[in-house]
């Protein structure tokens, strides 16, 4: 409950620690759900427009939005940097088995 002030009563301190709200829950299913979906959409003629090295940072750059972040502090390289670095193959793999994940979280 909130008081006249819109401040939260005493022993309540709003949305717990690691809460999503709808909205951000709402965005993050829409992302998912164009990740999955990319193949089959006309969005993936414009894809296939993009050189490797442009799809695997729009990938990636939507995953955040989908996949938890890792703490790129503790890390040398992001996973952007290493997946750049790969031969086309092993971004395919890699991309291949980040969607399986993706498939298993949910």
């Amino acid at each position: 409950m909130r008081n006249a002030k819109g401040q939260f009563s005493t022993g309540n301190s709003g949305k717990p620690k690691g809460a999503t709200s709808k909205v951000a829950g709402t965005r993050k299913t829409r992302i998912h759900e164009l990740l999955e979906s990319i193949e089959q959409d006309h969005l993936a003629n414009d894809l296939k427009k993009l050189t490797p090295n442009q799809r695997t940072q729009l990938y990636v750059a939507l995953l955040e939005f989908v996949v938890p972040k890792l703490n790129r502090t503790e890390r040398e390289l992001t996973e952007a940097e290493e997946l750049i670095q790969m031969t086309p193959e092993e971004r395919q793999r890699e991309i291949i088995r980040l969607k399986n994940e993706l498939k298993n979280a949910s």
